[in-house]
């Protein structure tokens, strides 16, 4: 069965960046409806505690839901709500670091994850 419909899916874009002497990796897959986020420490691409996030229908508030693991779950859901608050709709991140992050950690995966939104909303 064919569809006239075109869906748009973005290239998987990714940056990285040094703290210390670990690297972290921030993917970013964009959808027609959606953004997938995929936050990762060292080289490995992994699965990792999956956060969804989408504002309410006010836009006021933001979403947000742990639907698995627990290890960064606090980190999984800080970073689902504030790229759903930037990017304006679902956002599903996939967090996936071996140890905790530092605020200079943080707020780099952050200022990384929202640049790649920005990117992908321009070429959309």
């Amino acid at each position: 069965m064919s569809s006239n419909n075109s869906t748009s899916v973005s290239e998987l874009s990714e940056e990285s960046f040094q703290v210390d002497d670990k690297r972290y990796v921030v993917r970013l897959l964009g959808l027609d409806n959606a953004f997938l986020a995929f936050f990762n420490e060292g080289e490995a691409f992994s699965l990792g505690t999956l956060a969804l996030g989408m504002p309410d229908l006010g836009g006021m508030h933001h979403l947000s839901s742990v639907l698995l693991c627990e290890k960064n779950s606090s980190v999984a859901r800080l970073l689902v709500e504030r790229l759903s608050a930037s990017s304006g709709g679902m956002v599903l991140v996939s967090v996936h670091f071996y140890s905790e992050l530092g605020s200079i950690v943080y707020n780099r995966v952050v200022e990384v994850a929202e640049t790649l939104i920005r990117r992908a909303k321009q070429r959309m």
